[in-house]
């Protein structure tokens, strides 16, 4: 589900069950947040206040749908 791509950038990627096809992308920087899943919701990051905020809404969107698939 998430891969370090150096010492405290995460690259975290969400995938669909059963398949490769990428469903949402998102890159941060470790803060010593923990991953927690709700049923509505991928939150990573509590502290992101950006306009993709610190969560994946379960479905992923549209916007994270189109963004994952960018290179």
């Amino acid at each position: 589900m998430s891969t370090f791509t150096s010492r405290d950038t995460i690259l975290l990627r969400l995938y669909r069950t059963g398949d490769s096809t990428l469903l949402a992308e998102r890159t941060y920087r470790e803060h010593g947040v923990d991953i927690f899943w709700t049923e509505h919701e991928l939150i990573y990051d509590t502290a992101d206040d950006s306009y993709l905020g610190g969560g994946i809404q379960l479905p992923p969107t549209r916007l994270d749908n189109f963004l994952a698939m960018l290179p």
